[in-house]
C-alpha cells in the first residue's frame, strides 16, 4: 500500500446502513454470513489459550450483530462505529433482547473515549479491510493502546486475490483495492502482507488461518489471533 494518505469515504457507511434499514435488513450482512461470523469468532476463540473473558470492543460494530454474541456469552460488550444509523440499530437490538451494551458513534482510527489498557479482546469483525492505506497502521496502533497486556486482538479480514470475484470492474489489481468512482473502498492484501502490519504494530501472531473461497463469487478471508505483549 502507498504511504500517502488515500482517498477514502468512511463516513459513506452512513447512506449504506440506511439503505439496509430501508431494505429490513438484519444488519450488514445476511442472517447466514452472520452465524458464519460468529463460527469463525467462536474458532479463533477456541485457539487461545487461555481462552480469555471480560471486557471486548469491536471496531465497526455495524448494527451490533456480532456484539451482542459477546454480551449473550458473558462478555461486558463495547462497540464503535462511525455510522450513527448502525449505533441506534446496535442498541435497538440490544434493547430488544434485555443486553446492555456500550455502543458509541466514533472512528476506529481515534478511540478517544476508551481508556489505555481498557480491554481484554478487541475485534475486528469485517472493518479492517475497510480501512485503507496509512490508516491502517493507525487502526492497529489504536487497538494495540485499548488492549490489556496480554490481551486478544482477533481478525477477520477479506484477503487474497480479488481478481475473480464480481465488483463491475472495480478492483484495481495495483492497489488491490476496490475502487468506486475514484474512492478506495475495500483493501484485499496479500495474507502474508496482512500479517506483516499487524507483527509491526507490535502484536504477536499467535494463530492465522486463510479460509479459501468455495467460489469465484466470494473472496478469501483471512483468520488472526495476535496478543499484545504481557
Amino acid at each position: 500500500m502507498s504511504t500517502k494518505t488515500p482517498d477514502t469515504n468512511y463516513a459513506g457507511h452512513e447512506e449504506l446502513y440506511l439503505r439496509r434499514r430501508r431494505e429490513a435488513a438484519n444488519g450488514w450482512d445476511s442472517d447466514e454470513v452472520t452465524r458464519e461470523n460468529i463460527q469463525a469468532i467462536e474458532h479463533l476463540l477456541s485457539k487461545c489459550d487461555p481462552r480469555p473473558s471480560g471486557a471486548m470492543l469491536e471496531l465497526g460494530c455495524g448494527a451490533g450483530n456480532l456484539t451482542t454474541h459477546f454480551a449473550q456469552s458473558g462478555w461486558e460488550a463495547h462497540g464503535i462505529d462511525i455510522s450513527p444509523t448502525a449505533v441506534a440499530w446496535a442498541l435497538e437490538r440490544s434493547n430488544a433482547l434485555g443486553l446492555t451494551l456500550d455502543v458509541r458513534t466514533g472512528s476506529v482510527l481515534e478511540l478517544e473515549p476508551y481508556a489505555t489498557s481498557r480491554f481484554d479482546l478487541v475485534l475486528d469483525g469485517h472493518c479492517l479491510h475497510c480501512i485503507i492505506g496509512v490508516d491502517r497502521s493507525r487502526f492497529l496502533q489504536e487497538a494495540m493502546r485499548v488492549l490489556k497486556p496480554g490481551g486478544k486482538l482477533l481478525v477477520l479480514t477479506m484477503a487474497g486475490d480479488a481478481s475473480a470475484v464480481p465488483m463491475r470492474g472495480q478492483y484495481d489489481p495495483v492497489s488491490r483495492c476496490q475502487v468506486i468512482d475514484g474512492t478506495m473502498t475495500r483493501y484485499f492484501g496479500d495474507p502474508l502482507s496482512i500479517v506483516d502490519e499487524i507483527v509491526q504494530a507490535g502484536f504477536r501472531v499467535d494463530y492465522e488461518e486463510l479460509q479459501v473461497r468455495s467460489n469465484a463469487s466470494e473472496t478469501d478471508h483471512l483468520l488472526v489471533v495476535a496478543g499484545s505483549p504481557a
